[in-house]
């Protein structure tokens, strides 16, 4: 199931993570599987300003 990045960050919102950043990681990686290495930071430095 590919969520959208809304969902991922509202989720992430209101996670008591400590581990935020490895989680919405893991989550794009699992959304993105043929994401290289760069896609992958890329995404994750929008998400994280959304975050």
């Amino acid at each position: 199931m590919v969520k959208a990045y809304p969902e991922v960050v509202r989720n992430l919102l209101y996670a008591h993570d400590p581990d935020t950043r490895e989680t919405l990681e893991e989550d794009l990686r699992a959304s993105h599987k043929d994401a290289s290495d760069q896609q992958i930071e890329e995404l994750l430095k929008n998400s994280m300003r959304l975050y």
